[in-house]
C-alpha cells in the first residue's frame, strides 16, 4: 500500500521541489504521503537544517510552498492540454520579502519555460 502511495506523490513532489529549489535553494526538497486518499507529512527540507513540517513555516514561506504545489499541478494538468495553460498568481507573494520575490521570480520562469502562462 505505502508503494502505491509513493507511486502516486513522487512524480507531484518532485515537481514542487523543482519549484522549491528555485526559492529555497539547491538542496530544497518536499516530503509528502498519501494516506486514506489525503496528503499528510507535508514537510519542506532544507538539506542540513532537515525538515520542517508545513505548520511549522513562516507564512511566507507557506505561501511559497503553496505556489509550488500550483505550478506543479499546473504543469500536471497542461500535459492534457497540449502542454499549455494559464495560472492566476492573486496572492502569492503577499508575505515575500523583496529578495524572496527575485526568487520566485525564478520559479515563475521555470513554470514558463514548462509551458505554463
Amino acid at each position: 500500500r505505502q508503494a502505491l502511495s509513493d507511486q502516486l506523490t513522487r512524480p507531484l513532489a518532485e515537481r514542487v521541489t523543482g519549484h522549491l529549489q528555485r526559492v529555497f535553494g539547491p538542496e530544497a526538497s518536499l516530503s509528502l504521503r498519501l494516506e486514506d486518499g489525503a496528503f499528510t507529512g507535508l514537510a519542506l527540507g532544507r538539506g542540513a537544517q532537515g525538515a520542517t513540517g508545513f505548520d511549522q513555516l513562516s507564512g511566507g514561506a507557506r505561501e511559497q510552498v503553496a505556489a509550488a504545489f500550483r505550478l506543479a499541478m499546473a504543469e500536471i494538468l497542461a500535459e492534457a492540454h497540449d502542454g499549455c495553460l494559464p495560472l492566476v498568481f492573486d496572492d502569492a507573494f503577499a508575505h515575500s520579502d523583496p529578495e524572496r520575490v527575485q526568487k520566485l521570480l525564478r520559479m515563475l520562469d521555470l513554470a514558463a519555460s514548462r509551458g505554463l502562462q
